[in-house]
C-alpha cells in the first residue's frame, strides 16, 4: 500500500492498495495520480496537477507492506513542495522508489 500525507493534514492525501481505484482526497481529485512504471512495482511517485499554492508544504510517502513484520513508523520519505510563481498549469512530480530486500 502506498500512502502519501500532506503534513498538518489528517487523513492521508492519496493512498493506493495493489491495483485497486486509489482513494484521493477531495483537495487532489483529478489532480493527483501514481506515476507507476510498469517494470517497477516499488515505483511509488505521485504526480500533482494544476499546483496550487495552498499545495506547498511537507509530503510524506510511506509504502507499507500488509502482512510485513516490519515497523511501518520507520518506512518513510519527505519530500517539501515549493510553489513559486503565478498561477498557472502546473506539474510536479516527486519519485520515491522503495526497494524490498531478502
Amino acid at each position: 500500500m502506498v500512502k502519501w500525507h500532506k503534513q498538518g493534514v489528517e487523513v492521508p492525501i492519496y493512498i493506493q492498495l495493489n491495483r485497486l481505484p486509489a482513494h484521493v482526497d477531495a483537495h487532489y481529485q483529478g489532480r493527483a495520480r501514481l506515476v507507476a512504471d510498469q517494470s517497477d512495482d516499488d515505483d511509488a511517485s505521485l504526480e500533482i496537477t494544476d499546483v496550487r499554492l495552498t499545495d506547498e508544504g511537507w509530503y510524506e510517502c510511506s509504502v507499507v507492506f500488509i502482512g510485513s513484520t516490519d515497523d511501518p513508523s520507520a518506512n518513510g520519505t519527505w519530500v517539501y513542495l515549493a510553489v513559486t510563481g503565478q498561477a498557472s498549469t502546473n506539474t510536479h512530480t516527486h519519485t520515491h522508489t522503495h526497494t524490498v530486500s531478502g
